[in-house]
């Protein structure tokens, strides 16, 4: 037991060195991509700690399972085409080009403008409601045999 605890002591030494070692140099950043010292070793706490749980299996050519859904889809800026005819015409050639989902953004700052609860569009004569280019981007989408995944992004200036 006596002979043992040199060794241990030595060895904790060791480890303390390179620690420390770790810690003043980039050593640990290089590893974890972390800058701040606690969360540098948060994430080598993880990283070490990755190794005692199971890998998934990644095998080459594995088939990936049907779901039974269309999984093809293009990210669209609809809103930002001014003429609905346009806006029309590339919701068909989506469709017609075999996509199934479309992938648009409804800015939140673009729907309620003036304020909260505030539907209508007053930067311009005349006045209209705020959802009537949204509401024909989802009446394309329908008509066309289209789904949509919406993304409200860029809250008003006002909140």
């Amino acid at each position: 037991m006596k002979r043992g605890l040199p060794y241990a002591l030595v060895l904790f030494l060791f480890l303390a060195l390179i620690a420390s070692w770790a810690f003043r140099s980039s050593a640990l950043f290089y590893y974890t991509g972390e800058e701040a010292p606690f969360a540098q070793l948060a994430a080598l706490t993880q990283l070490l700690s990755s190794h005692l749980r199971p890998w998934p299996v990644t095998q080459p050519y594995v088939p990936v399972a049907y779901a039974g859904v269309n999984p093809f889809g293009i990210n669209t800026f609809l809103e930002q085409e001014v003429e609905p005819e346009k806006r029309e015409q590339a919701v068909k050639m989506i469709a017609e080009a075999g996509f199934h989902w479309i992938r648009q953004e409804f800015p939140w700052e673009d729907i309620e403008i003036h304020g909260k609860g505030d539907f209508e569009d007053r930067r311009h004569k005349p006045y209209h409601s705020a959802w009537d280019k949204y509401d024909h981007i989802v009446e394309l989408a329908e008509r066309y045999g289209l789904e949509l995944i919406v993304r409200l992004s860029n809250p008003p200036a006002w909140t």
